[in-house]
């Protein structure tokens, strides 16, 4: 059933505006220039795993540029830029759950979700308002994401990169400062960090120092230290072609979020849809430290001497519609998701149940000229 992950939704017209952007090849070419790598081949494609990935087959280099990625952006923008609207929220969960059990092989479940969907309307395809600040957004979260993903390319084997040692040194640093901050009269040092430990050692250190040691000896730790670092590269590729560092910071942090509740949906349905209140711990915890990953960037930035203080103005806009993700979970009706069973499946061919599905879960109306990026 993954097979549908590169369906191709040819129907739209917005969807086949996603080409072989000229301005994708330009922004991919200036990343690898100033990365010192080979240009890898661009395959665009539209998947419910909306995902840019670089990679090396063969010792070749590839991007999968994902359009559907840039349509959830866009989504979220308008959220953000439309008042924040709580049923348009919901309606963007109602989606994300929907395609995810799809790609999770649960039909049945994706069918209420994908269902709850398309009974719905974005307030904002209601009415016209000023989408500049979208398109801009979007242009700046694309080049961004682009950047993220090519540095990640830059630490194959045949490109030699290493992060360096003096940002590892400044992020055990900054976690164990965060870690430290935490501690309370009724909250000590261990307790804190049996919490926050928990993500990079199977163990609870008793200090800080020891603390340090399991973050260095982690591979937990360097996964998520890559993750941060390519966030600092894409956010220094981007601003190296955009004057405007301030807008810069506040729409990189609106992408980061977007894909941090994006995240915590996945790790809700980890053990799958029966579990989901009790998954919902996951991704608390996804949440922290992706949270973290925000901070480490705009501690980053404000040590390049770049202005954060708007980002951290408007930071509480975004984090409320990841934490509206806990409400939304809560309200779900146990009863009705624990009573379907296959009986509720119409008797048509699975692949046609998926194929309705999709197109219900992607039919909005978004503009073409949204995806014509500066």
């Amino acid at each position: 059933m993954n097979s549908i992950v590169a369906t191709k939704l040819s129907y739209r017209y917005c969807r086949k505006a996603v080409k072989p952007l000229e301005s994708i090849k330009i922004i991919v070419k200036e990343c690898c220039y100033a990365l010192n790598i080979n240009e890898p081949q661009i395959i665009f494609c539209e998947s419910l795993k909306k995902e840019f990935e670089a990679f090396s087959l063969r010792g070749e280099p590839f991007f999968i540029y994902d359009g559907c990625l840039i349509e959830l952006l866009y989504l979220y923008d308008c959220i953000l830029f439309s008042n924040l609207d709580k049923a348009d929220i919901d309606k963007l969960f109602y989606k994300l759950y929907g395609e995810e059990l799809i790609l999770s092989d649960d039909v049945l479940h994706s069918m209420y979700f994908t269902g709850k969907y398309s009974s719905m309307e974005f307030s904002f395809e209601n009415y016209s308002f000023n989408n500049t600040n979208i398109l801009e957004y979007l242009s700046i979260q694309n080049y961004f994401l682009i950047g993220h993903e090519l540095t990640h390319l830059s630490f194959i084997k045949s490109f030699k990169r290493t992060i360096p040692p003096e940002y590892r040194k400044f992020v055990v640093a900054l976690l164990a400062g965060l870690t430290e901050k935490d501690v309370t009269p009724e909250k000590t040092i261990k307790d804190v960090l049996k919490d926050r430990a928990e993500y990079f050692s199977d163990t609870t250190p008793e200090s800080i120092e020891e603390y340090i040691t399991v973050l260095n000896e982690s591979q937990k730790f360097d996964h998520f230290l890559e993750e941060c670092y390519c966030d600092y590269m894409g956010f220094k590729l981007l601003i190296e072609h955009y004057e405007n560092a301030s807008k810069s910071v506040d729409a990189i942090l609106s992408a980061l979020n977007c894909l941090l509740t994006l995240e915590c949906i996945r790790n809700d349905l980890r053990d799958g849809i029966s579990c989901i209140k009790k998954a919902h711990r996951i991704a608390n915890r996804a949440l922290y430290f992706s949270l973290i990953r925000t901070e480490l960037l705009l501690c980053t930035i404000e040590i390049s001497n770049l202005d954060t203080s708007s980002a951290l103005e408007g930071i509480h806009n975004r984090i409320i519609i990841t934490d509206t993700l806990k409400e939304f979970i809560s309200c779900l009706p146990d009863e009705k998701l624990n009573e379907l069973s296959d009986d509720n499946l119409p008797s048509i061919p699975m692949k046609q149940i998926i194929d309705s599905m999709i197109k219900q879960l992607y039919y909005s109306s978004v503009s073409p000229e949204l995806y014509k990026f500066s």
